[in-house]
């Protein structure tokens, strides 16, 4: 078997978790997802919705908080800047009103120079000026020391994008998992003809029905049915292209989700439109012999997972 491309989407709808749970048994049949389908063909199953989301959950906190703590460093810078600049402008006071008090101290030293053998009592006066001085310059020195440069904080803005990106993906991957696609009946799915019905060719290699000579690869199922008879979608889906080539004749073919696709061909006639949704089993076209790839009325039946053909036969065989 082929080795398909890994998904990075997540396991079970809610819907069919929850039902599971009810149940505690297997999830009722018209109510299987891709995911089942996977399963039947060994396929990498989707990821799960509720670790997913609980990852996500995680990783985006993580970047809030991040982007909390990178908020508080920028207050915090723009209040020290704020601080710095009134810090400046208080030690440039401070500084104006020391060399004020020192010239007035240089005035008081002269003064006390002239007058050394003058009256006693101005000299007095002027050694207590003097002192006075001095206190007010220690009191303004330690009035200046209070003015300590705060300095900024750095901010890893980088680990902050890092945990945004990572955020991103996980959200992604939670909510491409959301959509799940849920596809009807897969383990007990019938064929799409709504009778009994014979497999007259199978998929794989085999003897080329037009030349009876050589080998080619069948990527479908050969279903015998009469000119006319129901054709039924294999599951619920959304009609991808229906019309018309010289191969196929007249052909549906449905997308129903996570890469999963049908293909009906030799259809007589096409009884749905492109882009219309469809339920399992529904009534999309009536089969034929149309095309070159026939030789005698049939259905042709395709099944495809992210564009590779695989067996159908697996599907009513499980």
């Amino acid at each position: 078997m082929m080795c398909w491309t890994m998904r990075t989407v997540r396991t079970g709808a809610m819907l069919v978790a929850g039902i599971t749970l009810f149940f505690g048994m297997n999830v009722y049949a018209g109510e299987e997802t891709a995911n089942d389908f996977f399963a039947i063909y060994n396929e990498a199953q989707i990821d799960d919705y509720n670790e997913l989301q609980s990852e996500y959950v995680s990783a985006k906190a993580a970047y809030v908080e991040a982007v909390t703590d990178i908020q508080r460093t920028e207050f915090y810078n723009a209040a020290a800047q704020t601080a710095e600049e009134y810090f400046e402008r208080e030690e440039a006071r401070i500084d104006r009103e020391i060399s004020a008090v020192m010239e007035s101290n240089n005035a008081v030293r002269k003064e006390i120079a002239d007058g050394i053998f003058g009256e006693w009592d101005e000299l007095v006066i002027c050694d207590a000026k003097y002192k006075v001085n001095v206190s007010r310059i220690e009191e303004l020195l330690k009035e200046k020391d209070k003015y300590v440069a705060l300095g900024a904080r750095s901010i890893d803005y980088d680990s902050a994008e890092e945990l945004r990106q990572e955020a991103d993906k996980l959200r992604d991957s939670y909510q491409a998992a959301s959509a799940v696609s849920i596809l009807g009946s897969v383990t007990d799915v019938k064929y799409p003809l709504g009778k009994e019905t014979v497999v007259t060719s199978k998929w794989g290699s085999r003897i080329d029905p037009i030349t009876s000579s050589g080998i080619n690869f069948h990527s479908g199922l050969d279903l015998r049915a009469a000119v006319g008879t129901e054709v039924l979608a294999l599951f619920n889906g959304k009609v991808e292209s229906a019309g018309y080539n010289a191969v196929a004749g007249y052909y549906v073919r449905i997308d129903h989700g996570n890469g999963i696709k049908t293909y009906y061909c030799h259809l007589s006639e096409i009884k749905c439109s492109e882009g219309q949704d469809v339920k399992q089993y529904d009534c999309i076209a009536l089969s034929g012999n149309t095309g070159s790839r026939t030789t005698g009325p049939h259905l042709h039946l395709a099944v495809y997972i992210d564009n590779n053909s695989v067996d159908p036969g697996i599907l009513f065989n499980s």
